[in-house]
């Protein structure tokens, strides 16, 4: 009997697909498969990574009559050479589609954009090097504006998408970072704080990263980097203002307080922390008042805040008779009172503020262990004399020899404007009136005379 004639073209299994040659769809021993293969126009090419196991056959770019824009990024013009290196891994779905006119996949095509430009003769190039070419370069992804734009698909480069920038809650954030004040949770840094030394831990990477003084510091307790064997001792600090020192450099926030804000102002200027600062004078200006006025001062005095000082000094023009009276007045130093005593627009009599002065003489000299005198030598210089009348100039010239205080030549010159109250007048600050000076019948005659 003759052989019997095959039925039909053998199917190739999925082991035979993954050994098919890259450049074209021939079997060994098999013309009748390449035929087929032929007639379909489908080129079988081998998957590489995690769809290789399965072995799931792949179209070829060149056998859909171009590129394949979203899957491969490059292809070869219809009717091409063999397979190349750019290929697209189709599941058996998507095989079934194979057949669909060339207006549907043209549509999908111009979908999605590839920004990588001259993918075609990369392809193309890939597919003349044969099986043993190298791959071409992957592409890189842009997605497009909605609508298309002229730099899509039908030529020319693609539209660039500003970049926008997001962010999450703060209130999260600062609360999560918070969590880590003072906390043993990874922290590297222990601090001891003030007179007590009172232990506060901290996180050296934080520290280093937002204060140059921390940083120098740290890399002098540790030259190789790492974190300190030994405690910080910060024994000039008070520990409720160096906690409210890291709630900023950790949350880049702060809660202040009138209690506890003039020492982390201190402190934002010792570590110079400048956005610190700035909070902190701000709210010192908008929190004002008597009691916290003269220490205000003080700060703006010595670390030569300018804007606090003349805020300072206003509110101390217009309380002045209530500032006196408190004890941070008898605390200035020297350099902050004298401007005070310097101002014209001092709501308080002399004799008022004379006695004020005496009292902040004693303190200060019990203080620096030194005579009144000496310490008020600057002081006194400020002082309206001639604006006494002559029984109150009577009267302090008696205190004065019971307890020195003001040099004796100034009280002369008081009396000598008394004695020339008929000539032309006393010029200069020590005649001058205040706000709140109260008007004496001589007074007249310390004005300078119009000619």
């Amino acid at each position: 009997m003759g052989q019997a004639a095959p039925s039909g073209p053998e199917k190739p299994s999925h082991t035979e697909v993954a050994a098919l040659p890259r450049g074209g769809g021939r079997l060994e021993g098999g013309s009748r498969n390449a035929g087929r293969s032929a007639q379909e126009g489908l080129t079988r090419t081998l998957v590489t990574g995690s769809d290789a196991s399965r072995g799931i056959p792949c179209l070829g770019a060149g056998s859909l009559g171009g590129a394949r824009p979203g899957l491969s990024g490059a292809g070869t013009p219809r009717g091409g050479g063999g397979g190349g290196g750019s290929s697209v891994c189709l599941d058996p779905a998507r095989v079934r589609n194979r057949s669909r006119p060339e207006g549907f996949r043209s549509r999908a095509r111009g979908r999605l954009r590839t920004s990588c430009s001259g993918s075609v003769a990369g392809s193309a190039a890939g597919s003349t090097a044969g099986p043993s070419g190298p791959p071409p370069p992957a592409s890189t992804w842009t997605m497009g504006p909605p609508g298309g734009s002229p730099g899509g698909p039908s030529g020319g480069s693609p539209a660039q998408i500003p970049s926008h920038s997001m962010q999450g809650d703060p209130a999260t954030f600062r609360a999560a970072l918070r969590g880590l004040l003072n906390c043993g949770r990874f922290s590297d840094v222990r601090f001891l704080v003030g007179q007590d030394r009172r232990e506060v831990l901290a996180h050296r990477c934080l520290l280093t990263s937002r204060c140059d003084y921390f940083r120098q510091l740290l890399n002098a307790e540790s030259p190789g980097g790492g974190a300190p064997q030994e405690p910080v001792v910060l024994a000039d600090v008070p520990p409720e203002a160096f906690l409210l020192v890291l709630e900023f450099l950790y949350t880049n926030s702060v809660t202040l307080d009138r209690r506890t804000v003039l020492e982390v102002l201190i402190s934002s200027l010792e570590y110079g922390l400048c956005e610190l600062r700035e909070l902190c004078v701000e709210f010192v200006v908008q929190n004002l008042d008597v009691e916290l006025v003269c220490e205000a001062l003080q700060v703006a005095v010595t670390f030569g805040l300018r804007l606090l000082r003349e805020r300072c000094l206003h509110f101390i023009d217009g309380h002045a008779q209530a500032v006196l009276r408190t004890p941070a007045f008898h605390e200035l130093s020297s350099a902050a009172l004298i401007p005070v005593l310097r101002s014209d627009r001092l709501a308080v009599d002399e004799v008022e503020l004379i006695a004020a002065t005496r009292h902040w003489a004693r303190v200060s000299s019990a203080v620096l262990e030194q005579p009144m005198e000496q310490v008020a030598q600057a002081v006194v210089r400020e002082l309206r004399l001639p604006l006494l009348s002559p029984s109150e100039l009577s009267s302090l010239e008696e205190q004065n020899r019971a307890e020195p205080f003001i040099p004796v030549e100034q009280i002369a010159e008081a009396w000598k404007c008394h004695a020339l109250r008929r000539g032309e007048g006393t010029r200069g600050i020590q005649g001058r009136r205040r706000k709140g000076t109260t008007p004496r019948e001589h007074h007249r005659y310390l004005e300078v005379q119009s000619k």
